[in-house]
């Protein structure tokens, strides 16, 4: 009797250490996706910024060129 009640313990606890680790799993494998989303959204920022930086720096080539041409004109 006693050893049948271990059993039956033990299964249970096999059974629940078995769920939890499920979950674990799970919540590994979501922050995981998380993380790559994460890293992609930085990228894209990084790859704005970069297009801004050189808009920015084309603008400032365009307007140093207009004043030269304004100079002229005087």
């Amino acid at each position: 009797m006693a050893i049948h009640h271990l059993q039956q313990s033990d299964g249970a606890l096999t059974e629940s250490i078995q769920s939890n680790l499920e979950r674990v799993v799970k919540t590994v494998e979501k922050v995981k996706g998380a993380s790559n989303q994460i890293v992609d959204g930085v990228t894209v920022v990084r790859e704005l910024a970069e297009e801004n930086r050189q808009s920015a720096n084309s603008v400032v080539d365009s307007m140093e060129q207009l004043t030269s041409n304004n100079a002229v004109l005087r």
